[in-house]
């Protein structure tokens, strides 16, 4: 799952790229490679691209168009928030810096 969530995570990338577009962290296939690095226990990798994509969160500076659909495959806080929340949970690093 995770060799096919990397491989999937560098197509869509490079096909953002073709278009135009930037490469991001965030949506479907990071999100379920965060959950394999979690559940491989490669926590050092999951928090990596947690970071990553709460960086973009960050630039992007915007909130979502309607906050109550945060759909973690077509938003970018919903899908921070969501790979948040389960790195927290699977970590159980409930007083960690992440959580706060």
């Amino acid at each position: 799952m995770v060799a096919a969530n990397e491989a999937a995570v560098q197509v869509a990338n490079a096909m953002r790229v073709e278009r135009g577009g930037v490469a991001r962290n965030w949506g479907h296939y990071n999100y379920w490679l965060l959950y394999g690095y979690l559940q491989q226990g490669r926590n050092d990798r999951a928090l990596a691209l947690l970071e990553a994509a709460y960086a973009e969160a960050q630039a992007d500076g915007k909130a979502p168009e309607d906050s109550m659909i945060l759909d973690p495959d077509r938003s970018l806080v919903g899908s921070v928030v969501q790979m948040w929340a389960r790195y927290v949970i699977e970590t159980r690093s409930w007083d960690s810096d992440v959580a706060n």
